[in-house]
């Protein structure tokens, strides 16, 4: 991002490419931090998992963006042996993963809302790890402090209440 102007509907932003040779064609890599049990994790799971929104210490999961193979998981040792990225910049993805999770955790629990998951899609610039999709409501899941899962359009009036 380097700038808006949002009076005209335009935005100004580096060019970044996807990682990886092949995953242009499918959409990149998504990056998921699971706070809680919940969604497709829990499906894959459920049999492991000891209750439904079970505590999760910022696990993160990796995507291939895919719908025609369902989004399938991706493990670190794949990512690095494909050559979609390499060690340092699947770490550094990570690392940001779990950063900003925690920020917009914290943002949330002061609107006394709660961050059940949330992905993030990251490209290169100039080969640099870079965030490159927005981060808004229709990128998390999120519930009130009496366990209701949020509309998109819920969690963006919470965000904007005073």
């Amino acid at each position: 991002f380097i700038s808006a102007d949002l009076s005209r509907g335009i935005m100004e932003v580096k060019n970044a490419q996807l990682p990886g040779k092949n995953l242009s064609e499918f959409g990149g890599l998504e990056f998921i931090c699971r706070l809680k049990a919940y969604g497709s994790f829990l499906r894959r799971y459920q049999k492991y998992i000891r209750e439904k929104l079970q505590q999760l210490p910022y696990l993160i999961e990796i995507t291939v963006k895919d719908d025609e193979q369902g989004d399938p998981l991706i493990n670190d040792d794949t990512i690095v042996a494909l050559g979609i990225l390499d060690e340092k910049q699947l770490a550094r993805c990570k690392e940001l993963t779990n950063r900003a999770a925690q920020v917009i955790e914290q943002d949330l629990l002061q609107k006394e809302l709660f961050l059940v998951d949330i992905k993030f899609e990251f490209g290169l610039i100039n080969n640099q790890v870079a965030l490159i999709d927005e981060v808004s409501a229709d990128s998390m899941r999120v519930m009130d402090k009496n366990g209701k899962f949020l509309s998109h359009q819920e969690i963006y009036n919470a965000i904007k209440a005073k």
